[in-house]
C-alpha cells in the first residue's frame, strides 16, 4: 500500500503523484522501479503544517529549495531510515517531511541557490541522552538540554503502525534537562527494546502495562524493556543522588490515575497518605518498609470527588507534603 499524509492522518493512495512524498509498505525485501520525470526544477504546492514531498530526478541539496512565499519553512528536511533524520540533501526516489508556517509553494531547482541550509543548525553533540534500540536495529535518540529551548525540536507525524518511531509526548526530540518525569512515546514492532543512557542515568516506569519494578538505567550502562507494540513510558532523568524526596504526581491533573514518585537514601518505613485541602485524612496510600531506592504508588482516587488534595510522604523523620489536582 502507499500511503498519503492529508494533513490530519494517513490515507490510501492507488496513484502516485509527482512532487508528493509517500510511505510504501511491502510485505518482505524487494526492489521496484518507479517512473522519474526529467526536470531541473518543480513547484510543490504545501499546506500550513507538516507536508510529505517528494523530490526531483538527480538528488536536490536542501540549499536549492526556495519557498513563495518566502520565509515560510520552519523546520529542517526530515527522511527516515530506521528512524528520523535531518536531511542535508534530498535523494532521487525518497520523501521526506518538512513544515511550514502557512500554505504556499516550495520550489526544487537544480540551477537555484538559497541560504536554507543554514537556517535550522542543531547541534546535540554534547547533550546528554537515552536511545532506544529496537531487535531489529531501528533506534531512536532523546535528548536533554538545560539551555533554552530556542527552537521547536518538533519531529514529523508519527509513521504508520509498524514502523520505529519514539519521542517525547509533546512530539519533540529534545525536551528540558530537570527533576520532572518526561512522558515519552514508542512504537515499535518488536516487544523487546534496548535502552541506552549516555550523560545522565534515568529512571524509566511504564503508563502501558505494569513493570513489576521501575528500571534505573545508568550512564554507560543498558536494559532490556519488553513493551506492547505502542507504548507509554515515563522518563526521569536522576540529577541528585539519592535523598529523601518526593516527586510531583505524574499526570497533574488527571481524571483517573495517577503516578506517585519518591525516593529513599536509606531502606525505611515509609507512610503515604492522602487528605483532603481541610487538612482531613481521606485515604492511607501506603505503609510499609522501603528499600533504598526509587519507588512508584499508582492512585485511581475514582470515589473521591474533584478538587485539590494534599499527599504527604513520612520516611523516618522526614516529611514533605504536594499538592494534586482530580478532575472527573
Amino acid at each position: 500500500n502507499a500511503y498519503w499524509y492529508d494533513g490530519s492522518g494517513y490515507v490510501i493512495e492507488n496513484n502516485l503523484m509527482r512532487g508528493k512524498g509517500y510511505w510504501l509498505k511491502f510485505n518482505q525485501s524487494q526492489n521496484i522501479t518507479i517512473p522519474v520525470v526529467t526536470s531541473n526544477s518543480i513547484s510543490i504546492n504545501v499546506n500550513q503544517g507538516w507536508n510529505l514531498i517528494g523530490s526531483l530526478h538527480n538528488e536536490v541539496a536542501v540549499s536549492n529549495v526556495v519557498s513563495n512565499p518566502p520565509n515560510i519553512i520552519v523546520t529542517p528536511f526530515y527522511g527516515y531510515d530506521k528512524r528520523y533524520y535531518q536531511a542535508s540533501s534530498l535523494k532521487v526516489g525518497k520523501g521526506y517531511w518538512v513544515k511550514t508556517n502557512q500554505a504556499g509553494t516550495l520550489i526544487l531547482s537544480l540551477l537555484i541557490k538559497s541560504n536554507f541550509s543554514n537556517q535550522f543548525e542543531i547541534s546535540t553533540k554534547e547533550l546528554p541522552y537515552i536511545i532506544f534500540i529496537a531487535e531489529d536495529g531501528f533506534e531512536q535518540k532523546l535528548y536533554f538540554t538545560s539551555a533554552p529551548l530556542n527552537y521547536d525540536f518538533e519531529l514529523p507525524p508519527i509513521p504508520p503502525q509498524g514502523s520505529f518511531d519514539v519521542r517525547f509526548a509533546n512530539n519533540s526530540f529534545v525536551t528540558d534537562l530537570n527533576d520532572q518525569a518526561k512522558e515519552v512515546l514508542i512504537q515499535s514492532n518488536t516487544r523487546n527494546v534496548k535502552v541506552f543512557a549516555n550523560g545522565l542515568d534515568f529512571k524509566i516506569s511504564s503508563l502501558s502495562g505494569n513493570y513489576e519494578n521501575d528500571v534505573i538505567v545508568e550512564s554507560g550502562n543498558e536494559k532490556v524493556l519488553n513493551i506492547n507494540l505502542s507504548h507509554k513510558l515515563i522518563v526521569q532523568p536522576i540529577l541528585n543522588k539519592l535523598e529523601f524526596k518526593l516527586m510531583q504526581n505524574f499526570p497533574n491533573p488527571f481524571n483517573s490515575q495517577t503516578r506517585i514518585n519518591f525516593s529513599l537514601p536509606k531502606d525505611e518505613f515509609v507512610q503515604l497518605k492522602l487528605f483532603n485541602i481541610l487538612g482531613e485524612e481521606v485515604k492511607i496510600l501506603l505503609n510499609d518498609k522501603k528499600t533504598k531506592g526509587y519507588h512508584s504508588v499508582d492512585l485511581n482516587i475514582s470515589d473521591l470527588p474533584s478538587g485539590t488534595y494534599i499527599y504527604q510522604l513520612k520516611a523516618g523523620n522526614f516529611i514533605e507534603n504536594k499538592k494534586l489536582i482530580f478532575i472527573k
